[in-house]
């Protein structure tokens, strides 16, 4: 009895261990692409392996958060089948109407258990909590969605022991699925339990806390890389200068000019365009306008260069795109590039420097439209030098902060710009500056206008960017409050910086927690053209280190956290505070802690032998994937130009020769000079042969002015075995999970590799098609519709896949299975061929 309490009060401290020392949650989860979607892109996770499922006994609780992105849909979110009973339970998600969708729990082929309903706009952007906890002692389901609960009695279907074969959206039979994420993931019950915090980045396989693979997912998109990459929203062109602004509150980016409004709905994902009801009363060039929160008028204004008397300020009506001319104040030099911030507390606009007439400003000026003035705020404590291209962020609507910028202590452009890596504290009630710290500037850049304050880091989020390079690019960097330090975070944004009406805004919202960053490209060009881009990132943003690798990062601070506990518990105080002075790089690598440390939570099912994938491997079907000789994923090593010479060189050694070293001159840098293309060619080059070093077996290769890569056995190449596969029919069955991953180059598009896609599925469907041709030399019928799905990727209105695919389903008695099969065919046909498909599914079926 007492050796069973301490085994409970362990398992508690244990528990107490994770929640005080977990390491912050990121941006996990993964996302599920359903029905919007062609049938083969739809998402598929099968949690336990099919040779690894666990078995639970007497409870069995699956915990998990989901959020809804797709509505007007019904689809499963997962299906479980207990390999002992044969019963399926699924969870499903039904659009009743525009008002309302319902989650129900069913036991499929016989009856829908338990339902809850929701307000659709309730659902929007929210996780939602979700937990099924079986009884199989009572004889009970316990259904929470959202804190909504529900529970069923008389639950027969089991016995006392579960072994739950779990996928979440698509299996092998049902498709359809809304398009949905997840996140947080824990299956338990009889002492057991495994957690899936789904943190990957890249791959398709799925580890557990501590790093274990247990499942695989189709088609993943790891929404961790949504905190990295940022997202394009949407790209405007515009004739003629124009603005933007953000509506925190409507979730609404709008873009105007003088004739039309553009509003685009991050919700829903949709952009609206109207035309003005009424000629813009004002001559807008630099588009300078703010946005007052709670209100429903956007306001421009042009500072300078109004003849006096005509309008200098006028409003545009959001709901009836209307303009109203608003006023006629000016100021007698222009503000290029100055910073601005809506005070709602006193209704006016707070201006800070810019530069005009040869001259930078540091001027603090508030413009009251009520009172139809602005005027220059006196500040006492320290002076900002005269500046442009600053950063503002508020704090409340107490405090600015203004950033970097460009400029000199005189204010005279004559004499030259400082790159000011510097930041300064105004307090608004009494306007007071306090100086923060000035560091060494160690890039010449400029900051977007706009900043964001993050409370719990103490850190502003700035864009930073060189307005002097025409092709540019803007880095996002968390710029700690304290002592100054900026760190990269996301990925870069190129863009064109050529005219100096260019600018770039940051923009934060919440429920989601999302970053926008509006880019508005001019060209000068006659007319005026304006591309106007808005990109999106998960907050908070990670960097580099934080990305990857992820679970492997969270597994060693895990253990790191959890190693102590277990210690304090077994040996008491001294021991802890031993083991807290080992460095952390001797806990991390210590593998004989894990099974200790996992006592309490993990099962012993957790420390079975589970494959591990094999190291130095690159994969060209489905995502491009690199494997080191560790096995650990380092596709994040290769950005998009060493990415496309890699596979450029590798598939060309594959087929012949190699490439010439001259034509990667005109392939990859078209648009540089010699000397440039040398520079940059020899330092890609290099990073590729860096990169190259982390695996075995694999070698870049220089002779005679051509590149080629070389392979071992001991670098592993789908792309090198498929191509030695399809001339060998007794191999068939080792191609067939290589083309498993998908296309070929999926996701690549670049034009550079239109002829080698169209070489290999060429060849590749040859293949597939005489194979169909001798189905009786096939082990299992199954194969025969993997092959036709394999066909249909490469040709979607292939006959003789469709025929094959039918008769498989005719003869196993699938005839739900032939129906959708053979409605994916007639869709793609009709959008294809812009006509019905002429023969019917039964006439197929005959014949």
């Amino acid at each position: 009895m007492k050796r069973k309490k301490a085994k409970k009060s362990m398992k508690w401290y244990v528990l107490l261990a994770f929640f005080l020392w977990t390491v912050p949650a990121l941006a996990d989860g993964l996302q599920f692409l359903g029905n919007s979607y062609r049938m083969e892109d739809r998402t598929s996770y099968k949690v336990f392996a099919e040779e690894a499922v666990p078995e639970f006994k007497n409870e069995l609780v699956l915990d998990f958060e989901v959020q809804i992105k797709e509505f007007n849909t019904f689809g499963y979110i997962f299906r479980m089948k207990d390999l002992n009973s044969k019963s399926v339970f699924s969870f499903i998600f039904t659009y009743k109407n525009d008002r309302e969708s319902v989650f129900q729990i069913n036991s499929d082929g016989k009856a829908s258990y338990a339902s809850v309903s929701f307000v659709n706009d309730s659902l929007r952007c929210r996780w939602l909590p979700v937990s099924f906890g079986f009884d199989l002692q009572k004889k009970t389901l316990r259904l929470s969605v959202g804190g909504q609960e529900a529970e069923v009695t008389s639950v027969s279907e089991f016995g006392q022991a579960i072994c739950p074969d779990i996928y979440f959206g698509r299996d092998e039979f049902t498709v359809d699925l809304p398009t949905f994420a997840l996140r947080n993931l824990t299956v338990r019950g009889g002492g057991r339990q495994y957690r899936f915090p789904l943190s990957e980045n890249a791959g398709t396989a799925v580890h557990d806390a501590s790093g274990t693979v247990y499942g695989e997912v189709q088609n993943p998109i790891w929404l961790v890389n949504e905190a990295y990459y940022w997202k394009p929203v949407f790209t405007q062109k515009i004739l003629g200068p124009c603005g933007a602004n953000f509506d925190s509150r409507g979730k609404k980016i709008y873009v105007f000019s003088a004739d039309s409004l553009y509003g685009y709905d991050l919700q829903r994902g949709s952009m609206q365009s109207v035309p003005c009801a009424n000629p813009l009363p004002l001559k807008i060039r630099l588009g300078t306008n703010f946005l007052p929160a709670g209100d429903n008028r956007l306001y421009v204004y042009e500072i300078n260069g109004i003849p006096p008397g005509n309008t200098t300020v006028a409003s545009l009506d959001l709901t009836r795109a209307e303009w109203c001319p608003t006023d006629s104040v000016s100021l007698p030099v222009q503000l290029h590039h100055h910073n601005t911030y809506w005070d709602a507390r006193h209704g006016r606009l707070l201006m800070f420097g810019g530069f005009g007439n040869q001259r930078y400003s540091n001027a603090l000026l508030s413009y009251r439209p009520d009172a139809r003035s602005i005027d220059t705020l006196r500040t006492t404590g320290d002076v900002i030098s005269p500046r442009f291209n600053a950063g503002m962020a508020h704090v409340g609507d107490t405090v600015l902060y203004i950033y970097g910028g460009v400029g000199n202590s005189s204010g005279d452009q004559s004499l030259g710009r400082i790159y000011y890596n510097d930041l300064y504290k105004v307090s608004l009630p009494s306007c007071r500056v306090k100086k923060c710290w000035e560091l060494p500037s160690p890039v010449k850049e400029v900051v977007g206008n706009n900043m964001i304050y993050s409370e719990p880091e103490n850190a502003l989020y700035a864009l930073r960017y060189k307005e002097y390079n025409r092709n540019s690019s803007v880095q996002l960097y968390r710029i700690a409050l304290a002592d100054g330090t900026a760190v990269p975070v996301g990925d870069s944004i190129p863009f064109l910086a050529v005219a100096i009406e260019t600018s770039l805004t940051l923009y934060k919202s919440t429920m989601p927690d999302k970053l926008y960053c509006v880019i508005q490209e001019h060209y000068n060009s006659q007319p005026d053209t304006v591309r106007v881009s808005a990109y999106e990132l998960a907050f908070p943003p990670l960097t580099q280190d934080e990305l990857v690798p992820h679970y492997a990062a969270r597994r060693s601070a895990g253990l790191w956290w959890l190693l102590p506990v277990v210690i304090v518990l077994a040996v008491g105080a001294y021991l802890l505070y031993r083991r807290m002075t080992v460095s952390r790089q001797v806990v991390a690598v210590a593998p004989s802690a894990a099974p200790a440390a996992a006592e309490a939570v993990v099962s012993s099912a957790a420390e079975e032998e589970v494959p591990v994938k094999r190291g130095s491997a690159v994969y060209l079907f489905g995502d491009f994937t690199v494997y080191d000789r560790a096995g650990r994923d380092i596709t994040y090593m290769f950005s998009n130009k060493l990415k496309q010479l890699f596979i450029y060189i590798l598939v060309e050694s594959a087929e012949g020769t190699g490439v010439l070293s001259s034509s990667l001159n005109t392939l990859f840098w078209p648009d540089k000079d010699d000397a440039k293309v040398k520079n940059l060619k020899g330092v890609t080059i290099n990073h590729l042969r860096k990169t190259l070093a982390e695996m075995d077996g694999i070698t870049l290769n220089y002779s005679k002015g051509f590149f080629n890569i070389t392979l071992s056995d001991e670098c592993f190449c789908d792309y090198m075995h498929a191509a030695e596969y399809a001339g060998q029919p007794e191999r068939a069955k080792d191609l067939l999970p290589l083309l498993a991953r998908g296309k070929f180059l999926k996701g690549i598009d670049d034009d550079l590799f239109d002829q080698i896609k169209g070489r290999t599925e060429d060849r590749l469907l040859g293949w597939l098609l005489s194979w169909l041709n001798r189905q009786d030399e096939l082990l299992k019928r199954s194969d025969v519709l993997s092959v036709c799905q394999l066909v249909f990727e490469i040709d979607p209105l292939n006959e003789q896949a469709l025929q094959a695919a039918l008769n498989v389903c005719k003869e196993q008695k699938m005839r739900g299975e032939a129906q959708k099969i053979y409605s994916q065919f007639a869709r793609e046909y009709k959008r294809m061929q812009g006509k019905e498909y002429p023969l019917s599914m039964d006439e197929l079926l005959k014949g």
